[in-house]
């Protein structure tokens, strides 16, 4: 049997290209065959809406009974505490169905790209992952020196293939997003959710 994994973020327009990955590569180390989709519908549209828990209860989660697992992945944004927030949010929403899952990518997703993709192996890491506009300085500055900035949705996808080369090391930087929400996947696969 399949092992479903939605996973919910700010914006899947952009998003899409890092989380899908990201968790695809947790999953085949928790369950090999498992599905992992982004949601699409209704769009968030900012993190307000990813921590508004009458919102999901309504608008998100009654769409999606399919899936065994839900994910809700956002940005921290330099806001503290937001890790605990997030993972207390998926536990209330969590039913005998369904197990919701909560991480914040410190400071935003784009840390992951950096994290993994060579061109930026060199750089400040610390400086990298305090910054709570990541996206807009580092992650921009790698898509001009790559030459993605004309790509769609400025090369996120290529420039996540290429960091997943290197997810040990993805791993080992980002052990406050990426291993908090690798454990909670591992719990959810070995508990049976969707089985």
């Amino acid at each position: 049997m399949s092992f479903r994994i939605l996973v919910v973020t700010e914006d899947f327009r952009r998003d899409q290209f890092i989380a899908r990955p990201v968790v695809e590569r947790m999953a085949a180390e928790c369950r090999p065959r498992a599905l992992v989709e982004v949601c699409r519908r209704p769009k968030l549209g900012g993190v307000r809406r990813g921590f508004d828990e009458a919102y999901l209860r309504r608008a998100v989660l009654p769409l999606y009974p399919m899936f065994d697992v839900i994910v809700l992945l956002l940005d921290r944004d330099g806001v503290g505490g937001r890790e605990r927030s997030l993972v207390d949010l998926a536990e209330r929403l969590t039913t005998p169905s369904q197990r919701v899952l909560g991480a914040a990518a410190i400071e935003e997703l784009e840390i992951f790209v950096l994290a993994g993709h060579p061109h930026a192996r060199n750089w400040d890491w610390q400086a990298m992952r305090r910054d709570a506009d990541v996206k807009n300085t580092h992650f921009r500055r790698l898509v001009a020196e790559t030459g993605c900035s004309k790509l769609p949705f400025e090369g996120r996808a290529s420039l996540m293939a290429e960091a997943l080369r290197h997810w040990s090391r993805i791993k080992t930087l980002c052990p406050e997003d990426i291993g908090s929400l690798l454990a909670q996947l591992r719990r959810a696969a070995s508990t049976g959710a969707g089985a």
